[in-house]
């Protein structure tokens, strides 16, 4: 209240006392900005090198949605992030199960590349749905994709321009800078697992340092 009346109050603010109120509007948002690295900071790293046809990825992909994804706050703890691998010559890629799994890692990485600024989880939706049907991919991409709640024009327009295979080009050479050997091959706060850790919820709990929370519990 006091402070209420005394802003309403006319009168002319000595030097001292603007200096006073530059100091604490300075404190404010340096501890506001403080507060926003650590929430950063306190995310814990999800990185998964997949295919999108492999079995072995679609099997991890469905364990790791329904108990990291499913548990209640866990997705607001981790910063996750997808790779998919595969061979690049030049301008022309090889893919483990064949061209069809080239397409279908372009559309993954276009999807996150087009959509994670404006649709959170969508992308990953999308990946999930596409990846349990994965000898179907990527004929199922348009229907995931509207299942996910995503544009899927804007999404082909991407496989279908030179930034897919751009983003392919990146997520390759990333996943060799990594020596990812094989897939999935996940890395949480920073250590790899091959084949992914047996207990990713316990371990992405585990990893993180803010409060714990109830899916952790």
């Amino acid at each position: 209240d006091h402070l209420s009346t005394y802003r309403t109050t006319t009168f002319s603010p000595s030097s001292s006392m603007l200096s006073v109120r530059a100091f604490l509007v300075a404190c404010v948002l340096a501890c506001a900005f403080a507060v926003c690295v650590v929430d950063a900071q306190e995310k814990v790293s999800v990185m998964a090198f997949e295919m999108s046809k492999c079995p072995h990825c679609s099997a991890w992909k469905q364990a790791f949605n329904s108990s990291v994804m499913s548990a209640e706050g866990l997705p607001a703890i981790i910063d996750l992030k997808e790779y998919f691998v595969g061979d690049r010559s030049g301008t022309n890629f090889t893919c483990y199960h064949g061209p069809s799994e080239c397409v279908g890692n372009e559309i993954l990485l276009c999807a996150y590349n087009l959509t994670s600024a404006t649709s959170q989880w969508g992308w990953w939706n999308m990946g999930v749905c596409m990846q349990a049907d994965y000898t179907n991919v990527p004929q199922n991409a348009a229907s995931c994709a509207q299942k996910a709640g995503l544009n899927w024009t804007q999404i082909n327009g991407c496989v279908n321009s030179a930034l897919g295979p751009d983003l392919f080009a990146q997520s390759i050479a990333y996943s060799d800078k990594m020596r990812v050997q094989s897939t999935p091959t996940i890395f949480i706060a920073g250590r790899e697992y091959v084949g992914g850790p047996s207990d990713p919820l316990r371990t992405i709990c585990d990893a993180y340092k803010g409060t714990k929370p109830k899916g952790c519990m």
